[in-house]
């Protein structure tokens, strides 16, 4: 079917409507008339071309829909426009008058209207809460509460039980696409009509540079190749109102473009809640009539809530994005979803690089930019001290200061490397401020990390300093790794007075170091071998190998049909098959294809487990006896032995990942030996250096061991010199010093001190020995509470978002532990007193 021709009916109207506005013009008064004459025929001109604009955009779509609509449809389509052109008119050529300027009080975007959007990370965290992410089908559904026994999943391969919520504000968010660093949410707004959620995360850009890369029109005409135009047309003269008119002519979607938008543009930053927000909201402006041939957009709003990680102008930023745009005309649905999930993420990763940029030509001085920054970067706010403010002139000024001094101090030892100081330049090297060690590692290293803003210089038993020199406890105890303290002597004099002998033979050859340290680590542990490697992450995938390889040796498994079993909540790493047997999308998304063989089941779930032992391909269940970074979760007493009880009804081997509940760390030399289990293969690593060298270990008996032969594995470092004696070292620290008796009684002493703290705050309290953690109430942020935490003089990390481990050196006494015990108790009160 070609293109419809309009009948003349329609040009009859167009006639219709100018002799009205002539008949309308005779009979006012001579006075009125001589002022409004000008008026009226730049009205009466501007009504045929809007007419002859809707008239040709409509062949335009026609011609589209033609193709996909029925002749029928079409006639019906036509007939509806032209009944809307004749209603609306008459009043459209009325309202010229008012139109001529624009009311600024009433258009105003006012910080009571947009309010409940300021909570959207609060609001964002409780959706991911009603939700929870199925791996094999990658989608996320709606749950109402995690149920123990059932898979939560909905792929047609894998259909299981799947729990309906009630219907509520959550609920009515559809869950979309989920991303690397995005996940995407929607709620039909009007019939086949979506807006849409969208929380994105940056760590690599400041809060500062991007919202001043979302408020400079002029940097956007550059990167935004969907902007056909972009012009700021009006703005609020009110004091501090930060309020603008924008017309955007948009290329977007390429396929029903061109479309424009007029809307009215504010920002707000909340500095009680570490947030910024932008607001944009379609409005109509005298300045800015409909053109023709380009579809003015009339229905159109945002909130952008942009949140810093650590401060506004340091890098790290997330934003939620809440957005509606009703393009006034039906769209397929194939196009919306293309639109959804192709280009808004692809507009995002331009945006993302647009930010980069901007904060480079920032730092070379581009003029337009500084001069747009300088404009900007206090926008004075005139609301109350403790509600809305602007941007910290003291703040910039300090950080300007310190990237001053830090350009000086390179500079001097740029000079002093030249003049042959290389000694004096290093040890100038490593005394830099905070704000300048954070720049460095963030130009020239990955952002793999999103670590707490502190910069560490020495350390010392249970303690640690800065580059400033403030003195810290130290919570975190590298994951573990430094269960006997920093800086031990016993294990710093292994390592110093090796490393002046021998530290690396590789295992060509034999070291008269190698067998020393295989006696001592069997016969603590009570095994027939070790297998000497360097990370944890290397003692899970040798611990995998050896079990495969006892599967097809051993149980005579089918050639490739081996399977290990993993509990849900995992984590061994990093590598990829470690984040094949995740279910954690932070660590697997956008890795894959995965691992074969790796089967999940839930924790802490026994009948589950025998379920999965059944099948007589499997050959090992890896797990750890409690979990650390799922958030130190400890399982039912018990469980333990009924894992070791099922393994050895279905000849299958127990793997105990022991690299960070393992050495003391629970109140025991081992997590097992709570339930005087032993597995089959023992996985050991972080504190078996004591946090000074890379060292890790997997010991089994020669019924397991014995199935690798030479050549089928190793490494170049493992079972080095230098790491062989500082592990004896760091092994006998642990046993002289008593060190499984400490964090029994100091954990005691923990636990019971935390669970005294309010629980409007602090939800759950958990752990063994001094492995421990606590669980934020969902209205406040676990961040913040460790950003407080630092600055009262204790360092500690958040992992899943509102979990913080309480892991210290083993080496801390009774009075340093109440030292701690009062800043965690004196900083969980102050969001209490907030």
């Amino acid at each position: 079917m070609g293109v419809l021709n309009f009948t003349d009916k329609t040009c009859i109207t167009l006639g219709t409507c100018a002799l009205a506005l002539r008949k309308f013009n005779k009979y006012l008064r001579k006075n009125v008339k001589d002022q409004s004459a000008s008026i009226l025929r730049l009205w009466t001109t501007q009504c045929e071309f809007v007419f002859a604009q809707q008239l040709r955009r409509s062949q335009q779509i026609f011609a589209h829909y033609a193709k996909i609509w029925e002749e029928r449809a079409l006639r019906e389509l036509l007939r509806r426009f032209r009944g809307q052109v004749q209603r609306h008119a008459k009043g459209f050529m009325l309202s010229s008058a008012a139109l001529l300027t624009f009311d600024w009080e009433r258009e105003r975007i006012e910080l009571e209207s947009v309010q409940e959007h300021m909570d959207d990370f609060q609001f964002l965290e409780r959706l991911q809460l009603e939700t929870i992410y199925c791996k094999r089908c990658e989608k996320r559904k709606l749950i109402d509460g995690r149920v123990e026994g059932i898979t939560y999943c909905c792929c047609p391969k894998n259909v299981t039980e799947m729990l309906s919520a009630e219907p509520n504000v959550y609920t009515a968010w559809e869950p979309y696409i989920e991303q690397k660093r995005m996940i995407t949410w929607r709620q039909e707004i009007k019939p086949g009509l979506f807006a849409y959620k969208v929380y994105v995360e940056y760590p690599d850009v400041t809060a500062e540079d991007f919202l001043h890369v979302q408020i400079d029109v002029e940097y956007r005409k550059k990167w935004d190749n969907t902007a056909v135009n972009l012009e700021v047309i009006d703005e609020d003269s009110a004091k501090g109102s930060n309020s603008h008119i924008i017309y955007w002519e948009a290329l977007w979607p390429k396929l029903f473009a061109n479309r424009d938008y007029v809307y009215n543009r504010r920002f707000f930053v909340d500095r009680s809640r570490r947030v910024i927000m932008i607001v944009n909201k379609s409005v109509e402006h005298p300045k800015c009539p409909a053109k023709p041939h380009t579809q003015r957009v009339h229905e159109y709003w945002s909130y952008m809530v942009i949140k810093p990680t650590t401060a506004f102008n340091k890098p790290g930023v997330s934003f939620v994005l809440t957005y509606f745009d009703n393009p006034g005309l039906s769209i397929p649905k194939y196009i919306t979803t293309w639109v959804a999930k192709k280009q808004m993420p692809d507009f995002l990763r331009q945006l993302h690089q647009a930010t980069v940029n901007y904060a480079k030509a920032k730092r070379q001085n581009e003029t337009r930019i500084i001069e747009f920054w300088d404009k900007h970067k206090d926008p004075g706010f005139e609301y109350p001290p403790d509600t809305l403010l602007g941007y910290s002139t003291e703040d910039f000024n300090e950080a300007q200061k310190q990237e001053e001094e830090s350009s000086l101090q390179q500079a001097k030892i740029n000079e002093m490397a030249q003049n042959g100081f290389g000694h004096a330049a290093t040890q100038l090297k490593v005394q830099p401020k905070s704000q300048a060690v954070f720049d460095r590692e963030d130009k020239f290293g990955a952002h793999n990390y999103h670590p707490l803003p502190v910069a560490l210089a020495r350390g010392e038993g249970v303690y640690v300093w800065d580059v400033e020199g403030k003195r810290y406890y130290d919570f975190l105890s590298a994951y573990s790794a430094v269960n006997q303290g920093h800086c031990h002597p016993k294990i710093v004099k292994a390592l110093t007075e090796q490393a002046q002998v021998l530290t690396l033979t590789s295992r060509a050859f034999y070291s008269n170091v190698l067998g020393e340290y295989e006696e001592f680590v069997t016969n603590l542990f009570g095994y027939d071998k070790v297998l000497p490697m360097n990370t944890g992450v290397e003692g899970g995938e040798t611990a995998c190998k050896l079990a495969r390889k006892w599967g097809y040796k051993v149980k005579q498994i089918p050639e490739n049909k081996a399977k290990i079993v993993f509990a849900e909540g995992n984590f061994w790493g990093r590598t990829l098959a470690a984040v094949s047997s995740s279910n954690d999308p932070s660590s697997y998304a956008g890795f894959g294809p995965f691992m074969p063989g790796f089967e999940l089941v839930p924790y802490n779930d026994t009948v589950a487990l025998e379920k999965a032992l059944q099948d007589p391909n499997v050959c090992a269940f890896m797990v750890e006896p409690i979990q650390g970074e799922a958030g130190v979760v400890v399982p039912d007493e018990g469980y333990l032995r009924k894992v070791r009880e099922l393994c050895t009804k279905h000849n299958v081997l127990f793997i105990a990942d022991e690299v960070q509940t393992g050495l003391a760390r629970t109140g025991r030399m081992l997590a097992v030996d709570h339930e005087d289990v032993k597995p089959d293969l023992l996985i050991l690593g972080k504190a078996l250096s004591g946090g000074v060298y890379p060292v890790s270990a997997v010991l089994a008996n020669d019924s397991v061991m014995l199935c690798i032969q030479p050549g089928e594995h190793g490494s170049t470092y493992g079972g080095n010199p230098l790491g062989c004696k500082v592990a004896i070292a760091a092994l006998q620290v642990l046993v002289e010093e008593k060190l499984s008796e400490n964090a029994e009684r100091m954990g005691q002493l923990l636990r019971s001190s935390l669970r005294e703290l309010p629980t409007d705050v602090v939800s759950i309290v958990r752990g063994k020995g001094l492995l421990n953690a606590i669980v934020i109430n969902p209205n406040f942020d676990a961040w913040e509470v460790c950003l407080r935490l630092k600055e009262n003089g204790l360092i500690a990390k958040p992992t899943h978002g509102d979990i913080i481990r309480f892991a210290p050196p083993l080496t801390i006494n009774e009075q340093q532990l109440e030292e701690c015990l009062h800043i965690i108790k004196s900083t969980v009160m102050s969001f209490v007193s907030k």
